[in-house]
């Protein structure tokens, strides 16, 4: 199936609390189908025994390498906000996605990263 609207606008739905990138999938013509009809056009979100669902709208103008999406984590703490104060971890993650970016894709391996390698600049 392709993305809804697949070049000029696009969203990720998944079910709330799950993390990873466990369960994130391109909303398509049937699971918006599907959402609004199980959830009334959102009279019902929040009923019980419905889970939650979280929408992100996808970020354009993307910085690809090699054709993928990618993005560096890094772990900081931030001590005090005036004077900014924080300490940043000297490790960081590169995760990228396995296939090629494809702004009509649905396949998670399009457009979710996954854990490529761990680096560490110490």
């Amino acid at each position: 199936p392709k993305a809804i609207d697949s070049v000029e606008e696009r969203f990720f739905v998944k079910i709330a609390g799950i993390h990873a990138g466990e369960g994130v999938k391109v909303l398509t013509k049937d699971i918006k189908s599907i959402a609004w009809n199980k959830y009334n056009l959102g009279e019902n979100c929040g009923a019980k025994g419905l889970p939650e669902i979280v929408a992100q709208k996808e970020l354009r103008n993307l910085y690809l390498i090699e054709g993928r999406k990618s993005d560096i984590r890094t772990y900081s703490m931030v001590l005090s906000i005036k004077p900014l104060n924080m300490i940043m971890s000297p490790d960081f993650f590169f995760r990228r996605t396995l296939g090629k970016y494809d702004p009509t894709s649905t396949r998670p391996q399009d457009f979710l990263s996954q854990y490529v390698a761990h680096h560490s600049n110490t």
